[in-house]
């Protein structure tokens, strides 16, 4: 459903309960009061403010924050930070000082961080604490890497100097001074025989640093860098988060084949399985050990323990799976970068299949996900795949389907041709006319394993074609990297420069720095050769300039990368920590109403009636967030007329979000991301065409051309400047 659809039809239903709830009159009496008490919304009336009325405040961020911790000879009689906290609030009156405090929290070793609101307020806070406590500046958490290989005689000094000689000589950013600043070494582990792994804490920039190189020289050792995440697997359970001292489970599982009943140490099988993994159901378990580091599990709760893990800075960490509507959906489309812009075309989405418009850079591709499920009539699906390319007539359009049917032209194996049944053959001559009634090209390639692979049986069911402006390269298909039945199928696009508007601008006045050191200088060039072929070189050289400027920008930022930027990515803009304890708490009665079904009885029922009380809340919170999340963004263009989104239209800043969805316009639908951004636009203020214009963008138009009918305001006195200029102004508005 469309963002303003959304919006109105939830202020419709608010409008309708408050008439219901108020007595006297008629529904529709009622109604018509609201309908003609209540201004119309307008870009000129969300702009204007009433006689006595303040414009909205704004919000100032928080101050530094003090850490205070116990004094020396003080340790004895402070032991938690509760006793911190007490003597703090004793010897501290913020009335009687004129402090601002935020808030207190406590920390470990029996210390307290207070948050100020300003930096005056935090240096007269540090000189208020008695002589009891002591503050210290906060530290930053830094993350921890390991150093595996190295020489079991080495010294932190040694490791320093060859760190710098050796790998980042070439680089006058990392002197050793910096060096000996931001690396310090935490412990040491593996000491038998002659080499050892160090354990360190690195800043952030160091961590990437190191982390981009993956192993670096020191001396005459090669040492590996990796990150160093430690998570806890319970050895009762075998899950991780807690040991197995706080373990809530009732049965134990081995470690070494996964069953319940007996431990590791007890354990007589045979063939060994990952508990973790067999417990979820996952097909792998049978190629690992529990706890191993190429374990999904253990991966999975390494990134929770330390999402930079994960996300390393760049904006993969933000990945989002999008669903069409529907009870049940059976497709999708996986985002994993951020600086990919995603518009969804909701008015051609089913439960089978999605719809998108993807823009990265200057190139742009409509992308259709499919199911055509088995026990459906395929023509069902085809027809709405063929209403789906008849609305994209002219664009490039890239359809991942898994079409259930089995043809020569996807390589399927002849056994799965021949002596299937009528229905077999009717469903592979239906797609066979489908693609080429509208030209398709398929990539699929002669020689690669089977798409679709269960113990039962293998065949190539999963099709990737396209219009003939799309140029696909490189297609494989995975058979390890997805415990799905459908394989992973990985491919290139190339060429699919468009002739569009310029990419976005940086928010931030500075101009981008590529990287220069430990990139594929390789992979540049060939970037660059592949794309320099797609410029018009009959065009004034003006053009040629700017567009050959953006090809070499575009492959710089691909292949090279940014440096500097310290950007953060951030999580879903309507979350809050009222939602994440929600989920908590929903989670938690999930755990124990299925802990409870395997008693029984009234405990099974009073836990799955707690669960599903909780669940409609958690789920009721979170469409409220949502919506009110929705609302915000739609009034804001009201309240900020060169806000979001005209800076989105007019290509000087990307919106937050790299998703939207496709919006309704009077003359249809947007069909991708710069229509459907330019339509909230256009929705606010008018344009320049004036024939174009709706009634809202004529009177809009007309009360700014107006001159105002009111006499001139007198020059401003010395007394009440202000207050003469306000008293002047016409009241007619």
């Amino acid at each position: 459903m469309q963002l303003s659809l959304r919006v109105a039809a939830a202020e419709q239903r608010a409008a309708i309960a408050e008439e219901r709830n108020q007595a006297g009159g008629t529904h529709s009496d009622q109604l018509l009061a609201a309908s003609t008490s209540v201004p119309p919304r307008s870009f000129a009336n969300a702009l204007k403010l009433g006689r006595g009325q303040e414009p909205v405040p704004i919000v100032r961020p928080p101050g530094p924050s003090v850490v205070i911790y116990p004094a020396e000879g003080q340790r004895e009689a402070l032991k938690t930070a509760d006793d911190t906290r007490r003597v703090l609030l004793d010897a501290v009156r913020p009335g009687q000082l004129g402090l601002q405090i935020a808030g207190v929290r406590r920390v470990g070793n029996a210390g307290v961080v207070v948050q100020t609101t300003s930096a005056a307020a935090a240096d007269t806070l540090r000189r208020a604490v008695p002589p009891t406590l002591r503050t210290v500046e906060p530290t930053e958490r830094c993350p921890l890497i390991a150093l595996t290989g190295i020489d079991k005689e080495a010294t932190m000094e040694a490791v320093i100097r060859d760190l710098k000689e050796q790998n980042l000589n070439e680089s006058d950013e990392w002197t050793t001074e910096r060096l000996g600043r931001e690396l310090r070494l935490v412990f040491r582990r593996g000491r038998h025989g002659n080499r050892s792994k160090w354990v360190c804490q690195a800043s952030t920039d160091l961590r990437r640093t190191l982390i981009t190189k993956g192993r670096i020289y020191l001396g005459w050792d090669v040492v590996e860098v990796t990150d160093h995440v430690s998570v806890t697997c319970c050895n009762k359970c075998q899950l991780y988060g807690h040991p197995e001292k706080y373990c809530r489970a009732k049965n134990v599982v081995c470690g070494n084949c996964g069953d319940e009943g007996h431990r590791s140490t007890e354990c007589q099988a045979v063939n060994t399985a990952c508990a973790t993994c067999k417990k979820f159901g996952r097909k792998g378990a049978h190629g690992h050990r529990t706890a191993a580091k190429d374990c999904p599990a253990r991966m999975h709760a390494e990134q929770q323990a330390e999402p930079y893990v994960a996300a390393s800075g760049s904006p993969a960490a933000l990945a989002q799976l999008l669903l069409p509507e529907g009870a049940c959906p059976k497709a999708g489309v996986f985002l994993a970068r951020l600086d990919v812009a995603c518009a969804v075309l909701r008015h051609l989405c089913t439960e089978h299949m999605i719809v998108c418009h993807i823009a990265w850079g200057v190139s742009a591709l409509h992308v259709v996900s499919a199911y055509f499920q088995y026990s459906d009539d395929v023509s069902l699906h085809l027809l709405h795949l063929e209403r789906t390319m008849g609305v994209l007539r002219g664009h490039n359009v890239l359809v991942g389907a898994d079409v259930n049917a089995h043809s020569p032209l996807w390589h399927s194996a002849p056994r799965h041709l021949i002596g299937r049944g009528r229905e077999v053959a009717r469903r592979r001559e239906l797609v066979e006319g489908f693609v080429l009634a509208h030209g398709l090209t398929i990539h699929n390639r002669p020689g690669q394993p089977s798409t679709f692979h269960t113990i039962n049986g293998e065949s190539n069911i999963d099709v990737t074609m396209s219009t003939r402006g799309v140029r696909v390269t490189d297609w494989r298909v995975h058979t390890e990297a997805s415990s799905s039945d459908h394989r992973l199928i990985t491919f290139r696009l190339c060429g699919m420069e468009t002739r569009g508007p310029a990419p976005a601008a940086e928010s931030s006045a500075a101009p981008r720095r590529f990287r220069e050191r430990g990139v594929d200088w390789d992979r540049f060039r060939a970037g660059i050769q592949e794309r320099v072929g797609s410029i018009d070189w009959s065009r004034p050289a003006s053009a040629v300039c700017k567009e050959f400027t953006r090809v070499i920008a575009w492959t710089a930022e691909e292949c090279l990368g940014t440096c500097g930027d310290g950007k953060k990515a951030k999580g879903y803009e309507w979350w809050s920590p009222a939602l994440e304890a929600m989920r908590k708490r929903h989670n938690k009665l999930r755990k124990a109403w299925q802990d409870a079904r395997k008693v029984g009885g009234d405990l099974e029922v009073s836990a799955r009636n707690d669960f599903h009380r909780c669940r409609s809340k958690y789920r009721a919170a979170m469409e409220k967030a949502q919506l009110d999340s929705f609302r915000k963004l739609a009034d804001s263009g009201n309240q900020d007329p060169w806000g979001l989104a005209y800076r989105a239209a007019s290509g000087r800043l990307r919106p937050p979000a790299n998703v939207v969805n496709g919006v309704r316009l009077a003359e249809g639908f947007a069909g991708d991301v710069g229509g459907s951004m330019w339509g909230l636009l256009c929705a606010l203020c008018p344009d320049d065409d004036l024939s174009r214009d709706t009634v809202h963008h004529r009177q809009v138009r007309l009360a700014a051309a107006c001159i105002p009918s009111g006499r001139d305001a007198p020059p401003p006195s010395s007394q009440f400047p202000h207050r003469e200029c306000a008293e002047d102004i016409p009241k007619s508005g």
